[in-house]
């Protein structure tokens, strides 16, 4: 926030020429981009989310996660970063990475009560067919190990075979849910690897999370084509979203991508606008969470008139929330994740018209 906040009022004052100016732009937006992720690893980190995969590198989630965790531990325990260099990279959730480097941090801390070393390191390493018989939970292959080891109190064998049961503590009451560990194995499991923990009672702990490489080069998600990314857009857009500030960048966007917007504060105001064929619009794109009428009751009401009305709805919670709000039918319609980048909210809006093309 120093940043964001610093480089704005340089902004703002008219600080440095033109491509001073850029650099301080620049800054903005990488400072930006690191809030969004921390926010994002803050709210995996109190609630389930559903798993989000895509291809990552588990250094660049350590790096963005060491000041927090660093902060968490405190000052009388020595926060130590040993990263491959040469990293495979993975297919998992970023944000659900998070929360497994997170919550093993925490068990350390809780480890040295008293101050101690805790060490995060990772590597590649191959699980050969006839050494399989030492990780009989990992089919023989390639594999990004993270590895977190503290100097703390260490666990009986009685403590370390249970270490993982959902609700298992040895912690005093009100100082832990016993659910940190067991959700550390949920979310290694969920995405194909394994952890596995070794303790001796005075010398410390040591966790490893093995998760599958990813090492095919091409990937379709990673490096969206220029073409689509920077399309022209056609149509006009009914935008939706209480957040006075949000509404207008929003717009501004779609302005710049070439569509026509109607713009409207809230669920009421966009019925009043459009209801009845009052105005024409291609597509809507709606905050979710809304006061009075939702984003969900928006969009049901206007497709009582059009049926096949394309819809985005911008959210910034998880799938089962919006699945709440949105039906149990067991589907999940077009959900732009808040906060959102320019490509991102393109892509979306031009998605869903082409579905409606496609169809029609």
């Amino acid at each position: 926030m120093t940043v964001i906040t610093g480089f704005s009022e340089m902004l703002l004052s008219g600080e440095g020429d033109s491509e001073e100016r850029q650099a301080y732009a620049r800054h903005i937006h990488e400072a930006g981009r690191r809030a969004a992720s921390l926010t994002q690893q803050i709210m995996a980190f109190s609630r389930k989310q559903v798993l989000r995969p895509e291809r990552l590198n588990a250094n660049a989630v350590i790096r963005d996660m060491s000041a927090m965790v660093q902060r968490l531990i405190g000052s009388n325990i020595e926060f130590i970063v040993e990263l491959a260099p040469d990293l495979h990279d993975v297919h998992a959730d970023p944000a659900q990475l998070g929360q497994v480097f997170l919550n093993l941090a925490v068990n350390a801390r809780d480890a040295m009560p008293h101050g101690g070393d805790l060490t995060i390191a990772t590597a590649n390493v191959e699980v050969a067919s006839d050494s399989a018989r030492q990780h009989p939970e990992l089919a023989p292959g390639r594999y990004v190990m993270l590895t977190v080891r503290d100097t703390g109190i260490g666990m009986a064998p009685a403590v370390l075979r249970n270490i993982f049961e959902p609700f298992f503590t040895t912690k005093a009451i009100g100082q832990g849910t016993g659910l940190g560990l067991s959700t550390v194995f949920g979310i290694v499991k969920q995405s194909r690897g394994h952890v596995t923990a070794e303790s001796v009672e005075g010398r410390g702990t040591t966790f490893r999370v093995y998760l599958p490489a990813s090492l095919d080069v091409a990937d379709g998600d990673d490096c969206p084509a220029a073409s689509d990314t920077h399309a022209r857009g056609n149509g006009t857009v009914l935008l939706v979203e209480d957040d006075p500030t949000v509404r207008r960048l929003t717009r501004r966007i779609l302005e710049q991508s070439g569509y026509t917007v109607l713009e409207a504060a809230n669920g009421a105001e966009a019925l009043s606008l459009v209801q009845g064929g009052r105005q024409h619009f291609d597509v809507l794109l709606t905050d979710l969470m809304m006061p009075k009428v939702s984003g969900a009751e928006l969009a049901a009401a206007l497709r009582k008139e059009r049926p096949s009305l394309p819809v985005v709805f911008m959210s910034g919670y998880a799938d089962e929330i919006i699945q709440r709000q949105l039906g149990e039918d067991g589907t999940l319609p077009a959900v732009l994740a808040k906060p959102y980048t320019m490509d991102a909210l393109r892509t979306a809006v031009r998605e869903a018209l082409a579905k409606r093309d496609a169809i029609a």
